[in-house]
């Protein structure tokens, strides 16, 4: 196995659990309310192979007539590498994001991704669960195993 390639791998892993999750934006960022679903399914060719993208999920956007705006997002994703030398990493898994705004500040923050990478011998897991209120951090977990 080729460190460089396990190191990457992972790497590139949680960095695309992030950004599953949905990120932090202002409530003029989603014009309606309700639920919406969304998928995203291709392949790319990349310098080092190929990459498969697979995103399935839904958001649901709420408005209240005060002015406090609810964004939640739940979703499930794989992605996959395939190097040129045959190598093959694969990362899955589900996230959960949800935000509260009143008055366009922040108020609630809350995710929680569950993921395994999957790379040329091993598998590691991590959790992740992370919780803001009232301007505070409420907790923050971080779990990660390897195999």
């Amino acid at each position: 196995m080729n460190i460089g390639k396990r190191s990457l791998a992972i790497a590139v892993s949680l960095l695309c659990g992030a950004a599953t999750l949905a990120p932090a934006m202002p409530a003029t960022a989603i014009p309606a309310d309700g639920a919406q679903t969304y998928h995203e399914n291709y392949c790319e060719d990349v310098w080092f192979g190929t990459v498969c993208v697979q995103v399935h999920g839904v958001y649901n956007v709420t408005t209240t007539p005060s002015g406090n705006y609810n964004y939640m997002d739940n979703r499930k994703y794989e992605y996959v590498w395939d190097y040129q030398g045959g190598d093959h990493y694969e990362t899955a898994g589900k996230s959960h994001y949800k935000v509260l705004w009143k008055a366009d500040e922040e108020q609630v923050y809350h995710q929680r991704v569950r993921e395994t990478a999957t790379f040329p011998g091993g598998t590691c897991t991590y959790e992740y669960d992370y919780h803001y209120a009232n301007g505070t951090v409420q907790f923050y977990n971080w779990n990660v195993t390897c195999s």
